[in-house]
């Protein structure tokens, strides 16, 4: 399962769609947050085995790797995922000279400067919006449980903004935020075994943007903090898996 270099980057690797199986949350539907990297890009995959109806929604908030809208509207057509992309451009424009904005610039550690504060809650508002409009019953966030640290990603953030939303919305909304991952205990290391089950981690090597840079694949550029951090990940993954240097 090793990533095999730029071979197989050229190579188009066929996946076979998820499928609903039947049972699982019979007449409901969710929304799933997509950015086209790797968590939400296996969550999509999930979710898509276990409910009837899932849409998939990117938003445009800004970000300079403007290539991760294309790459989820790519991931979700092979899927088989509906998939749309929202305006949230206000959102840069609250943050202004921020990492994810600015080509060029490097993260600053002390400043934070690679933080947008709140940029999921906005997401979810926007989505909890167009749950209410179509009548969708969950709000999928592909959090991860080392994410908890994470103040929009926290799951006493997302209980409190579950409240807030419906009750905000009235008209007896009922929206729930869900995070599979933070429930099921799912670490990056053991999402890289969950995509490996799914049969589609070489897929997502060669589709998914993680890298706020826009480079292709689960290593990304190799350069910036972001794609090293992963890289880590997926070789403690290589190394549990008795494939690293195989």
């Amino acid at each position: 399962m090793k990533i095999k270099g730029d071979k197989m980057k050229n190579e188009e690797i066929k996946i076979k769609k998820p499928i609903w199986d039947g049972v699982s949350n019979k007449n409901k539907s969710v929304i799933v947050l997509m950015s086209g990297g790797l968590d939400s890009s296996v969550l999509t995959y999930k979710l898509a085995m276990e409910y009837p109806k899932v849409l998939a929604i990117g938003f445009d908030y800004g970000q300079k790797n403007k290539n991760e809208l294309e790459a989820a509207k790519k991931i979700c057509k092979d899927f088989g995922i509906e998939y749309r992309i929202l305006d949230a451009t206000f959102i840069e424009k609250l943050s202004k000279n921020n990492y994810m904005f600015n080509v060029g610039t490097d993260i600053d550690i002390k400043n934070k400067n690679f933080i947008v504060p709140f940029r999921n809650g906005f997401f979810i508002e926007m989505a909890a919006i167009m749950a209410y409009n179509e009548n969708y019953q969950y709000i999928a966030l592909g959090a991860l449980l080392e994410e908890q640290v994470i103040a929009d990603k926290n799951k006493t953030f997302l209980l409190q903004l579950q409240k807030t939303i419906n009750t905000g919305i009235g008209d007896n909304f009922n929206i729930k935020i869900i995070t599979p991952f933070i429930d099921e205990l799912i670490t990056k290391y053991r999402l890289f075994r969950v995509a490996k089950k799914y049969g589609i981690l070489e897929y997502l090597d060669k589709n998914i943007v993680t890298c706020y840079d826009g480079a292709v694949g689960i290593l990304g550029c190799k350069k910036c903090g972001r794609c090293k951090a992963l890289k880590f990940q997926y070789d403690y993954f290589l190394f549990k898996e008795g494939e690293l240097n195989a």
